[in-house]
This record gives C-alpha cells, structure tokens and sequence, in this order.
C-alpha cells in the first residue's frame, strides 16, 4: 500500500497530476479541488508536494488516487464502499462539491444537495445516504454541518445517546421549521419532540 506520495509536481492535468520521486514518476488521479489546490502551488513557485494516497486495483490495473488531506481520502473512500459507485466516478462526485458541504449533506440525509453533484440521481442519492448514514463519523469533518448551530445541537443530542444521524435529521426537520435564527436551546426543544414522536409511532 501506497500511503502518500512526496515530492516535486511536475504536471497537473484534467484529472491527474505526475510527481516525481527518487526517479520514478507517479500519475495520480486527482478531484477537480487536489488538483486546483496544487495549481496554486505550482503557480506561486511551490512544485514540492505531498498527497495522502490510495491504491486501487482494477483488473490488470493499478491506479493511484490522490487527495490534498485525510478528509478528502476518508470520503473517497466511504463513497467507493457504497453498491455501485466505483472509484471514478466517486472522483466526479469530489470534483462536483467541497468535502464539508457533501459530509454535510450525508450527515443532515440531504438528498436534494446530493442530487447536484455530477451523476447522482433521486436512486443514488438514497443510496448513499442509506449506507454512509452511520458511517460518515469517520471522516474528520462528520457531523459537522454547515451552520455553527446545527453542529452544536447535533453535538447536544449526540451527547444524549441518539445516533448521527438520527441527530442530524431531527435537527434539520427543527431548523426547517423555526428558522436558522432560532437559538439553539429551542432547536434542541424541537428535535426532542420530532425523536420522541418517531419513537412514539414504533
């Protein structure tokens, strides 16, 4: 296993980059956002470079995908664990959106965000939210929503035993209903009572 890969950038691509280290050069396949991120670098005189590294073995090929942090990796790879989605086109779904808005979506089991991205339709949607929805923790930004009050009640109800999930769809439901403004005692107040009637209707 490939871990990352450091050195100096010599290209970068449409979808990949070339590193070259000790002599030999590596082709990584790259999200739009990898790659813009080492544009930069290249731009502002900085070819040295590192990325957190996956090896994928498809058939008689081995291919390296590369990502700018641990974040990146981690959702790349839930998304290739998810029925159906192969690495490339997990690539074209990190190319389409930030890390943080599509851990979002997953964490707040938003369909509609999911579908906006490159090759998901309402099916694929489901799915991944269906089977990343207890898995997403893993990343390093999960759970993290996209306003500072969402995280902080999704933390309040987590600490109470609800699920990730659970938490982050009862928070949303209460938002939707009192507003982003609302403050996050009443947010709190209102997911409860969303969780107690599902449990109530069991």
């Amino acid at each position: 296993m490939i871990g990352f890969v450091r050195g100096t950038l010599l290209e970068v691509g449409e979808n990949k980059c070339l590193i070259e280290t000790h002599g030999i050069g590596f082709r990584i396949n790259c999200s739009r956002n990898t790659l813009s991120h080492l544009e930069k670098n290249l731009k502002e005189g900085e070819n040295r470079v590192e990325l957190h590294t996956t090896l994928i073995h498809r058939e008689d090929v081995l291919e390296l995908y590369g990502f700018q942090d641990r974040t990146e990796q981690k959702l790349f790879e839930l998304l290739i664990s998810v029925s159906g989605i192969g690495p490339r086109q997990a690539m074209k779904i990190l190319s389409s959106g930030r890390v943080e808005d599509i851990t979002s979506a997953i964490v707040l089991q938003d369909d509609a965000f999911l579908r906006k991205l490159s090759g998901i339709g309402k099916k694929r949607a489901q799915q991944i939210l269906f089977e990343l929805k207890e898995k997403i923790h893993e990343v390093a930004e999960a759970g993290v929503p996209r306003k500072p009050v969402m995280k902080e009640a999704v933390s309040a109800l987590m600490a109470l035993g609800f699920s990730p999930s659970e938490a982050a769809e009862s928070v949303k439901i209460a938002i939707d209903n009192l507003g982003e403004s609302t403050d996050l005692s009443r947010i709190v107040e209102e997911a409860l009572r969303t969780l107690a009637g599902k449990k109530g209707n069991l």
